[in-house]
């Protein structure tokens, strides 16, 4: 039996807001779940709402110019984090961080891309900036019959997503 690395646990949510009430439970289901890493998608944040988290440190990336979308990556306090430098992409939302455990290193990147009218180029890019080791995680609204037995065909982000995982030499 061999052992992994990291002793590592996600949780990634399209939180469509993430304020008061909803807010409150988010945290309840943090304590009761206990992440090391969490992906957010649609968090709603502004620049000028802080938001922190006891044992969390919050890497939001916010809309600065109109309401909605926004993603944020929260990492346990005890994690050795810093920002990931990203490729900005026209269609895609995304927040990268790099993470240390037992001295290996982990990127992460939490994406969305909001009217799923991404392409494979910038979804290569995104890729391409994280290292061989890395957890993307994210809503790319991309529908395909892949992964979604009610889909008859797939749509533009599918498309793309399925091109980069079929050419996906790793």
């Amino acid at each position: 039996m061999t052992s992994h690395p990291f002793n590592f646990k996600a949780l990634q949510w399209n939180a469509n807001g993430l304020y008061r009430d909803k807010l409150h439970e988010f945290r309840h289901d943090l304590r009761s779940i206990n992440p090391t890493a969490v992906f957010l998608c649609e968090t709603h944040w502004r620049d000028e709402y802080t938001i922190k988290f006891s044992s969390f440190n919050v890497f939001p990336l916010n809309r600065p110019d109109k309401n909605g979308g926004g993603v944020a990556i929260l990492i346990k306090k005890s994690i050795t984090a810093s920002i990931l430098r990203l490729p900005c992409t026209p269609n895609i939302e995304a927040i990268g961080v790099k993470i240390q455990l037992n001295n290996e290193s982990l990127d992460l990147i939490s994406a969305y891309c909001p009217r799923g009218n991404c392409d494979r180029e910038e979804i290569e890019r995104l890729f391409s900036a994280a290292s061989n080791k890395a957890l993307i995680c994210g809503d790319f609204n991309g529908h395909s019959p892949r992964w979604q037995s009610s889909c008859q065909r797939a749509d533009r982000a599918g498309s793309a997503i399925q091109q980069v995982l079929d050419d996906d030499d790793h």
